[in-house]
């Protein structure tokens, strides 16, 4: 059995064209079938690994991190033993009602009194947000996870204003630093 170099046909030996395609048969037939074309096959893409992902995540995460604390920086007006002295206190003033610790224990510190202000603006927005949470926890399921957000940013700027504090830096907190209160 012959088969069309063309098309693959079946043809009788003695065939001079092909009852399919009507090619002439000028050469010999072949008695092996030609191979269809295999269609080109489009290269898989490389999948981003679960490393990658994470690694990109990360680095939006600290991109948007590093924007949202592009806050002013005024520790160069600041005295650098009137920071050394009163580092403590700053640091306390993040902590609650602690706020008041630098207004109480060093008043004549520009510094304490600038981690002080922050403090308690601080102090003003987790109470606040700790009534906005007490009326959200009425709708199920998304009031739950509308306390968690705002304690989660709360707890963030809070050790925010204590790293800027422990390192001897008057920095103003993320948003809410610009509000003064004490002067």
């Amino acid at each position: 059995m012959a088969f069309c170099a063309k098309c693959g046909t079946k043809m009788e030996d003695d065939a001079k064209a092909c009852p399919n395609c009507g090619t002439f048969v000028e050469q010999p037939t072949t008695t092996i079938p030609p191979q269809p074309q295999q269609p080109i096959q489009p290269q898989p893409q490389p999948q981003a690994s679960a490393t990658d992902t994470i690694n990109d995540m990360a680095q939006k995460a600290t991109k948007a991190f590093n924007e949202l604390n592009a806050t002013k920086d005024t520790t160069a007006e600041y005295d650098p033993q009137d920071i050394e002295t009163n580092k403590l206190w700053a640091i306390l003033s993040y902590l609650g009602i602690l706020f008041i610790l630098p207004l109480l224990i060093c008043p004549n510190s520009r510094f304490g009194k600038f981690h002080a202000n922050q403090g308690i603006v601080l102090f003003i927005v987790d109470v606040i947000t700790g009534c906005i949470g007490i009326v959200v926890s009425l709708i199920p399921v998304l009031g739950t996870i509308i306390q968690i957000v705002l304690w989660l940013v709360i707890l963030a700027m809070t050790v925010l204003g204590i790293i800027n504090a422990a390192q001897g830096r008057a920095k103003e907190l993320p948003v809410i630093g610009s509000i003064v209160i004490l002067k």
